[in-house]
């Protein structure tokens, strides 16, 4: 990636580094805190037990959004979510999210002149839903009440309004791919704070008139020399959320 064709805006770069950091991750920044537990004694053990197998949390934060190279994608806004994980065998959970994301866009009809064809924004709701894996870096146990984790998801984003624009292009639903890195703060047996960063990648499609307008004295929305419809954005997202352990 180091030739520089790809745009940071498009979101390619970002997910690479991604990418490489978790599989880093996964391989190698487990080890260590699960190998300090060896040689303290029970009660002076920075390690204490998660007995628990079940989490609901409730969280809310700040979806970063990225509007992709045309502008007309989803732009930043409040997100809240509900999560429901459980523990598999050793340090994995299986999570279920929903999220609501009120957010907007502007739309763009690529026949129009440069000075008006960009209206908005809109409002955009979105409703999100993802299934995955997380994978605690101290097992089933927390250290000085901290307990890491890294991530994957894929789900769906969907428009609580759908729509298609002047120029063709459809504000509609998309598949997500979704890497996370977080921690727990254990409050209590039964409660924790849960900090976390996701990133929500999203591809957009654009219609072919946003790089050969219909009316040809207008410039093109996008540069057709560049011409690639699809375009995968990175939006980074921030969440604070209280847990409620439980086992049933």
């Amino acid at each position: 990636m180091s030739n520089g064709h790809a745009s940071a805006r498009r979101g390619v770069p970002s997910t690479l580094r991604t990418g490489g950091f978790l599989v880093l991750a996964w391989t190698g920044v487990a080890a260590p805190p699960l190998l300090a537990q060896v040689g303290h004694e029970p009660g002076s053990s920075p390690f204490r037990d998660v007995t628990t197998r079940q989490e609901l949390t409730l969280f809310g934060g700040r979806f970063g959004g990225n509007p992709g190279e045309a502008g007309v994608g989803a732009r930043s806004g409040p997100i809240t979510g509900l999560r429901f994980a459980t523990r598999l065998s050793g340090p994995l959970e299986l999570t279920v999210t929903f999220a609501s994301i009120n957010s907007s866009r502007y739309v763009i009809d690529p026949d129009s002149p440069v000075t008006v064809r960009t209206t908005g924004p809109v409002n955009y709701d979105l409703v999100t839903a993802d299934l995955g894996m997380l994978f605690n870096l101290t097992g089933r146990k927390t250290w000085r009440g901290f307990a890491p984790y890294l991530g994957m998801a894929i789900g769906l984003e969907i428009p609580a309004n759908g729509t298609t624009d002047p120029g063709g292009y459809e504000a509609k639903q998309n598949f997500t791919f979704v890497p996370t890195f977080g921690t727990r703060v254990t409050l209590s047996r039964s409660l924790a704070l849960q900090l976390e960063i996701r990133d929500y990648f999203i591809r957009y499609e654009y219609p072919l008139r946003y790089f050969e307008p219909t009316d040809t004295t207008v410039p093109p929305v996008l540069d057709p020399t560049r011409y690639d419809e699809k375009d995968l954005t990175s939006n980074w997202t921030f969440s604070l959320g209280l847990s409620y352990r439980f086992t049933f």
